[in-house]
């Protein structure tokens, strides 16, 4: 079942992100043959890593068609206001002299004061751009000012300057 995430085309693609406790038991089967799941896969072993933060408002890399391992979906992106969404996943980039950027929706949210869900630009080593695009990973954060908290991120970007882990 879905655990934690789920991606469809209601309203030209969303992402939705669970909040709450919840276990495999509490899916439901659907009949949306647009629905991607997500399942974040909990290691036995994790590896330390490093987290920065940019807004650039470029278009996300994994906005592009066939972006998505297994799926056609592609995360979508905005015209200049942030909020009205292209159509057409081949728009060019505003950074790229195009007119697709960032959607403003793409901010982060806290679910309480020890949990936050967001997005985020990564690389991680042994996956492809494909792999990672669209997928969900928890951190939890071991020194800083959030030492101790938990951020669940969907991989949406992964821009050159982003270093592996």
């Amino acid at each position: 079942g879905c655990t934690d995430c789920t991606w469809t085309q209601y309203n030209g693609g969303t992402c939705w992100m669970k909040s709450g406790a919840v276990s495999k038991s509490d899916a439901f089967s659907t009949s949306d043959s647009t629905m991607v799941c997500g399942v974040i896969n909990v290691g036995t072993t994790g590896q330390a890593g490093f987290t920065t933060r940019y807004w650039d408002c470029c278009k996300p890399s994994c906005g592009w068609p066939n972006k998505v391992s297994g799926s056609n979906a592609y995360v979508k992106s905005c015209r200049r206001d942030g909020v009205t969404r292209w159509s057409d996943g081949n728009t060019v980039s505003g950074c790229d002299g195009g007119e697709a950027f960032v959607c403003n929706s793409q901010m982060p949210w806290a679910i309480n004061d020890q949990l936050a869900y967001g997005f985020a630009a990564a690389s991680i080593p042994g996956l492809t751009e494909q792999q990672r695009c669209c997928a969900c990973y928890k951190l939890d954060f071991t020194s800083g000012p959030v030492v101790g908290k938990s951020r669940i991120g969907q991989v949406v970007n992964s821009g050159p300057d982003v270093k592996p882990n």
